[in-house]
């Protein structure tokens, strides 16, 4: 290439987010740097940060497993082209700085903002994304809150919005599933559901309308009920603080699977570690939120998968269920008690597919992310 360039990805550490299993963001902004580093003139790609102490970061951030430098803003200011707001919030004077010396400005998001925005506004909480005043030359959006957040990101900041493809990678799954304690061990193995029944697990975080466990446990309830001999436990994860709300024990209370003890409230769990040792199936909902790692991580170890999403769907992967339908979904989960192992292979390679589809290193995924760089006017 005549030209390379340099590329900043803000990035974000400290009490609320120590962990990177804390959530996906700061996962997703590793794989973006694995992305962007096979364009063909981009020189570096690195972690930006500021008012922050570098020995705060904690190992369980695993920079080690990234292979990435992370620079104090000051440190990079001169060098750096592209600037893509990751988990880091952009403040109005460090963009002006960037700018001053060239470089382009991206906002890069991965939350469904308008709809926690909307929920931060309806109950009078703290924590909105809000806007203060950062203009970005352009907004990269993953595909699952497209639908619910183009608008709002583009008329409020005034920049077009692209849609970015989602990415994934093993690398940090790989390395916490070294961690499971024998005789467990991650990855779905044929056959593995007892005659007993299956033991079905309830993940979604109950932090938002769009990830909780309210119709996953209409699903288990049904299913026990017309099925009491295939279901052996359903454990509803992220459930355990709320167990005394009037929403939740008022709920589940009145349920066939918790009065015969076979629904259960959990604690927060690691995924790869709570499938490894207590899933047979894992049961999801979301609602505009199609797309999540905890699928592919699932997917990736070929644990059958019990979802809503219109986007897993169209990879024919996992057992689709209509929307907000509990009756097809309590088919869709005994359909895979009762099937999955015959169909395992099948399940399989099409897990495969859908997991290369979403790496970094798919060429489809680079041209794509080479595109949006073009169109910022950087030259490559």
């Amino acid at each position: 290439p005549i030209f390379t360039i340099n590329i900043g990805i803000t990035f974000f550490w400290g009490k609320s987010y120590n962990h990177i299993w804390s959530n996906g963001a700061g996962q997703n902004m590793y794989f973006l740097k694995q992305c962007l580093e096979q364009i063909d003139g981009v020189d570096s790609v690195y972690f930006v940060y500021w008012r922050n102490d570098k020995s705060t970061l904690s190992d369980n951030m695993r920079l080690d497993l990234m292979d990435i430098d992370i620079y104090d803003s000051d440190e990079v200011i001169d060098k750096t082209d592209v600037l893509i707001e990751g988990t880091l919030t952009l403040e109005p004077q460090i963009e002006a700085e960037y700018r001053k010396r060239g470089a382009k400005i991206v906002s890069y998001r991965m939350g469904n903002d308008f709809v926690w925005d909307m929920e931060k506004m309806v109950h009078n909480l703290p924590g909105v994304r809000a806007f203060n005043g950062t203009k970005y030359d352009a907004v990269w959006m993953i595909p699952q809150v497209m639908t619910t957040n183009k608008s709002y990101l583009e008329i409020m900041t005034k920049a077009p919005v692209y849609e970015v493809p989602h990415l994934w990678d093993s690398v940090f799954l790989d390395d916490m599933a070294k961690t499971v304690k024998e005789p467990f061990k991650f990855g779905y193995k044929r056959g593995q559901i007892e005659s007993n029944g299956a033991r079905v697990s309830v993940m979604e975080p109950n932090i938002s309308i769009s990830k909780n466990c309210m119709l996953p446990i209409l699903i288990g309830e049904e299913a026990y009920r017309h099925h009491p001999a295939l279901v052996k436990h359903i454990y509803l994860c992220n459930t355990y603080d709320k167990k005394d709300d009037d929403a939740i024990f008022n709920y589940i209370g009145y349920t066939s699977a918790v009065k015969a003890g076979v629904m259960s409230v959990e604690t927060r769990h690691i995924t790869p570690l709570f499938l490894a040792e207590y899933t047979d199936i894992l049961l999801s909902f979301q609602w505009e939120l199609p797309l999540n790692y905890m699928y592919y991580e699932a997917l990736y170890g070929n644990y059958p998968l019990v979802h809503n999403s219109p986007m897993l769907k169209a990879h024919h992967v996992g057992f689709y269920y209509d929307y907000f339908d509990a009756y097809d979904g309590e088919r869709q989960l005994i359909n895979a008690i009762k099937t999955y192992d015959a169909d395992f292979d099948t399940h399989v390679e099409r897990n495969k597919q859908l997991i290369d589809y979403m790496s970094p290193f798919n060429k489809r995924n680079v041209r794509e992310h080479q595109i949006l760089l073009e169109q910022l006017g950087v030259k490559l």
